[in-house]
């Protein structure tokens, strides 16, 4: 996490607080099951309880923690439910953008995509690199590029409200992972589709690759 008081900015105590909480989250240095502690989280980003305690109730109401009376307080762990439920939002989201994204994504950025899965994969192979995080962000990288060409303003704005329990599941659903090959391979024929303007093929290739994805996780479940 970063010091407040090195890296504040002009950001509010209680925003700083929430992000770098949701942020510590995605990285994994806070773990699910993890309890957390205001003391130790105020210490850490070097800002006073109250503002800690008021980004936790921030994180609370966002459905991002949870407060068990008794015991403390913890990431939220979502439920198989929700968990389709995010996917499905994330699924339609991503099918309207892809209709006007393949007209904003040149061919040089989808050759450098391309290059980039083949590399990691060919590493992921001869036994250079494991599950690493460079799959994750790749993977996430691609997709927010769909998100962010498209030309639905509005889209853009409701993807950004939902963006950290999507980017949560995608990285779940990543960790869950057991067919690098096949999550490659989905990658490149999504950008085949973008490349080729299909339209329609991108649609499918996109629900069915964003389905697989969650099943994946829920199996592990």
């Amino acid at each position: 996490m970063k010091n407040y008081k090195k890296n504040g900015g002009d950001m509010s105590l209680v925003s700083f607080a929430s992000e770098e909480i949701k942020q510590s989250i995605l990285s994994g240095d806070i773990k699910q099951n993890e309890l957390l502690s205001e003391s130790q989280l105020a210490l850490t980003l070097g800002v006073s309880r109250t503002p800690v305690r008021e980004a936790i109730r921030m994180l609370v109401s966002e459905n991002i923690v949870e407060v068990i009376n008794g015991i403390g307080i913890f990431v939220k762990q979502l439920t198989p439910r929700e968990i389709k439920d995010i996917f499905e939002v994330r699924m339609a989201l991503e099918s309207i953008a892809s209709g006007s994204a393949v007209h904003n994504i040149a061919d040089e950025e989808i050759e450098l995509y391309k290059d980039r899965f083949i590399q990691l994969l060919g590493k992921y192979q001869s036994g250079e690199i494991t599950r690493s995080r460079e799959f994750a962000d790749l993977d996430w990288a691609l997709h927010e590029l769909i998100i962010d060409r498209s030309s639905n303003e509005y889209l853009r704005r409701i993807m950004k409200e939902i963006y950290f329990n999507i980017k949560r599941l995608q990285l779940m659903s990543f960790e869950a992972l057991n067919d690098i090959e096949k999550s490659t391979g989905q990658h490149l024929l999504i950008l085949d589709c973008i490349k080729k303007n299909d339209i329609e093929l991108l649609d499918k290739v996109l629900k069915e690759h964003i389905s697989w994805s969650m099943d994946q996780l829920i199996d592990k479940i």
